[in-house]
């Protein structure tokens, strides 16, 4: 059985697009996994080394366990905004994860090289700078 044209697409057979309040609800699910993603870096990290001064297995530690429950949340919170909104949109999000990461060089407390420092400052403000003309919808 063959669906007609202008039921999977519009009328004159063009893709339709996404209703306002499903791109920020779209948006808004990338933005918070984006963050959650990130923020799983923290919460492991700080298991392993809770774990480490315990002197047991970092599989043991709620904390670590949570940022890997944290980090399976993230990933389908990202799932269901590739499905509410065009890639387009949701893929420059991604960057935020990049947030994280620099976070949990300050909050585990860990020494890091300048040169590293730099290079992460200098891809977050690429990430940004590059993806900040977003398309027309």
């Amino acid at each position: 059985m063959r669906m007609p044209v202008g039921a999977a697409a519009g009328e004159d057979g063009a893709a339709q697009s996404p209703g306002p309040a499903a791109v920020s609800l779209g948006l808004s699910v990338a933005v918070v996994s984006s963050l959650v993603n990130g923020s799983t870096f923290v919460l492991q990290k700080k298991g392993i080394v809770r774990a480490r001064g315990r002197g047991t297995s970092y599989l043991t530690d709620i904390v670590w366990w949570s940022g890997t429950i944290a980090m399976a949340l993230g990933q389908i919170g990202n799932f269901l905004a590739y499905t509410a909104v065009p890639t387009v949109l949701v893929t420059p999000l991604g960057a935020l994860v990049n947030i994280g990461v620099h976070f949990s060089f300050l909050l585990t407390e860990r020494k890091t090289q300048h040169s590293r420092q730099v290079g992460m400052s200098a891809e977050l403000c690429w990430v940004c700078c590059s993806h900040n003309p977003f398309p027309k919808i």
